[in-house]
């Protein structure tokens, strides 16, 4: 299968050995072995494939297998939900320097692993949700000037983290469900001139929050 360029296969319980008889297929550019029962371990092979670009490795254990995956250094895309990643792991993550899309979503990286991640400031879409973040992570986010799609949702966001959001004046995809968002967070966010997409569903903002939403003018989509 010389040919083959583009591989998934997913849910496939192919373990490390399996995917060591995948990392042989050094013409691949899009891989996805995500939920296959891959650990740390069996990623040492992975930087045989030195065409990959966009690599999806979700639900699997990478953990400190993520220094591996820094010595990719030509993705430019990577999905590592639910994959044991935490600060130490962000860190070897934000050693890529081609990455603009990034999902490390449901992991533990916290407010120091996100201060790593925002050293990435190529990236352009980046997806946090769930991994321990609150208003002092927040802040790191400011120097991602390309970043134009953010999900952050699944934390704890007050009105300190939801006005420096609002400055973060490029997104036009924002997603901050399940954040504990209030009247005086919604109306920050309201402020944003070029957010189209903003996912606000499952927070705390009431009437007087939705009436400030209402007001915006530039949205196409609006769950809340």
């Amino acid at each position: 299968m010389r040919q083959l360029t583009c591989l998934s296969v997913s849910n496939n319980n192919i373990g490390n050995e399996g995917f060591k008889f995948i990392c042989e297929m050094k013409q691949l550019t899009y891989l996805d072995v995500g939920r296959n029962d891959i650990n740390s371990k069996g990623l040492n092979h992975i930087t045989n494939l030195d065409k990959l670009k966009d690599l999806r490795i979700y639900y699997n254990s990478v953990g400190d297998g993520a220094k591996y995956i820094s010595e990719m250094k030509q993705l430019t895309n990577l999905n590592v939900n639910t994959a044991c990643i935490n600060e130490k792991g962000a860190k070897f993550i934000s050693e890529l320097p081609l990455v603009t899309n990034l999902n490390i979503s449901f992991n533990e990286i916290g407010n120091q692993g996100l201060e790593h991640i925002s050293r990435m400031k190529q990236l352009t879409h980046l997806n946090i949700q769930s991994n321990n973040i609150d208003d002092t992570g927040v802040y790191f986010l400011h120097g991602l000037d390309q970043l134009t799609t953010l999900d952050i949702s699944k934390h704890i966001i007050g009105e300190k983290g939801t006005k420096l959001l609002s400055e973060m004046e490029q997104l036009t995809h924002l997603d901050i469900s399940e954040c504990c968002i209030q009247y005086e967070g919604v109306k920050h966010i309201s402020e944003m001139k070029n957010l189209t997409y903003p996912n606000i569903c499952l927070n705390c903002f009431g009437k007087g929050g939705a009436k400030c939403l209402c007001e915006m003018k530039n949205l196409i989509k609006l769950y809340k």
